[in-house]
């Protein structure tokens, strides 16, 4: 799935380092999938607070600490229910700098800052 979504990217003509491979912990989906995300989160898609966490916070795992975690232990380590309940209640946290908000609207308004930038 890794190596698809690398080529996609490149037949596509974008740059890899401009997406977020990874996997969620607790999926709703039971197949096994993996998200493929620009990681500007500038879209008018991202409407709820849940939206953010889902791929700001620890409930999205990289490609990468998967197959760390896999190596390690040989399997994923659930994590409770309360811990993933945790992540989605916590502060919305930048995905560039260290800035914290619990509002989304500030979050977005914040990110367009790291756009100018690019």
């Amino acid at each position: 799935m890794y190596q698809l979504g690398i080529r996609v990217i490149k037949d596509m003509g974008l740059n890899e380092a401009q997406f977020n491979f990874g996997y969620h912990l607790k999926p709703h989906m039971k197949r096994l999938h993996l998200h493929v995300i620009s990681n500007d989160f500038d879209s008018p898609s991202l409407k709820r607070r849940h939206h953010w966490t889902i791929f700001n916070s620890e409930i999205f795992r990289s490609h990468e600490a998967v197959l760390k975690e896999l190596m390690q232990y040989g399997k994923i380590v659930e994590r409770s229910d309360a811990y993933i309940q945790s992540l989605r209640e916590g502060p919305l946290k930048c995905n560039v700098c260290v800035f914290q908000t619990d509002h989304l609207y500030a979050m977005k308004k914040h990110i367009t800052m790291h756009l100018l930038y690019r």
